[in-house]
């Protein structure tokens, strides 16, 4: 005991120095990591909230989803996380909604008017599409239900009951199992409605990266126009030949236009399988109901006839209006089996 006051009394100023001279380093180090900390991370959160960008990254996690979905056939794999997505979608603000729906804008840059009306178009039609294969999963989900609660109640009732209920039920099997055999065969279909959407994607990174590369044609192919011109009797009918052909009309962007007609042709066609081949009853109202609103909400508007003009904005314009035509025939085709 003595020692410890001997120490205390006779080092106390010098403790006391290296004491506050600990505290002075702990807080100047504590200083310096949170303004390093601020300069890092302040801006970032400034620029993008925090929440839009989760939510663009569970809408890119979705997609790598369905992508494994349509190459696998893992439909049942996606129903978590796209029921997720949807939650997170409900509770996100109109804030956050509105940054979201502005991030993809901001990163295409100022595009052309006529196209970003055609995409507005496109999402419409997606979410058109996605809402008829909810409704159709879930009338399947019933159905599966029912079945089986048709197939439970019939195990029971087969030793003790009379030949009449057993009968009864037993048509009630047969017609569930033809509509669920009806909803098989246009699952494949369905199923190609996701593939719709990636073609979407695709085409809304295309026209951000294909902007540049066809106002610099224009300008080259405008620039000797005299030369062009000369034939002035025949405009009409280079004008009908450019939309019929645009590779023959527009010969000096040769490398632009293919680029642009491999960039939107349309997918090869997917081989049917056996169970498309078998007939579809169309006794069903509801699954007609489903299958007309599919075929309206495809149904693409009236497509207005551009002026004749010789500058390279109208082959752009015809291959995303024949790729579209494209896409609706090809589901109309795969729908009527």
């Amino acid at each position: 005991m003595t020692s410890w006051v001997h120490v205390f009394s006779s080092f106390t100023p010098e403790a006391l120095l290296f004491e506050a001279l600990l505290i002075s380093i702990l807080m100047a180090g504590y200083a310096v990591f949170w303004v390093l900390r601020k300069r890092r991370l302040g801006s970032v959160d400034q620029v993008v909230p925090t929440g839009v960008v989760k939510i663009y990254l569970n809408d890119l996690i979705l997609d790598a989803e369905r992508m494994r979905a349509q190459l696998f056939g893992l439909l049942s794999g996606t129903e978590g996380a796209r029921l997720q997505n949807q939650g997170q979608m409900q509770g996100m603000t109109p804030q956050q909604m509105a940054a979201l729906a502005n991030l993809a804008s901001v990163q295409m840059g100022a595009g052309d008017p006529e196209a970003s009306q055609r995409l507005a178009l496109l999402e419409s039609q997606m979410m058109q599409q996605t809402a008829a294969l909810d409704s159709v999963m879930a009338e399947k989900k019933r159905l599966e239900s029912e079945l089986a609660g048709a197939r439970a109640s019939g195990g029971k009732t087969s030793g003790g009951e009379n030949d009449s209920v057993v009968l009864e039920l037993q048509n009630k099997l047969r017609s569930l199992e033809n509509k669920l055999a009806e909803y098989s065969v246009i699952e494949d279909d369905l199923a190609n409605l996701k593939r719709l959407q990636q073609e979407n994607a695709q085409l809304r990174s295309a026209l951000g990266g294909q902007a540049g590369a066809v106002a610099a044609g224009a300008a080259t192919i405008t620039a000797p126009a005299p030369a062009v011109a000369a034939p002035a009797p025949v405009a009409p009918p280079a004008a009908k030949a450019a939309a019929a052909a645009p590779g023959d009309a527009f010969a000096s962007s040769t490398v632009d236009q293919s680029a642009i007609d491999a960039l939107f042709a349309p997918p090869p066609a997917e081989p049917t399988t056996p169970a498309a081949t078998a007939p579809e009853s169309t006794s069903d109202p509801i699954f007609e109901g489903l299958v007309d609103q599919v075929e309206k909400s495809l149904q693409p508007e009236a497509p207005v006839a551009p002026p004749a003009q010789t500058s390279t904005s109208a082959a752009p314009a015809a291959s995303i209006e024949r790729s579209d035509a494209d896409l609706v025939a090809e589901f109309e085709k795969m729908l009527s089996g």
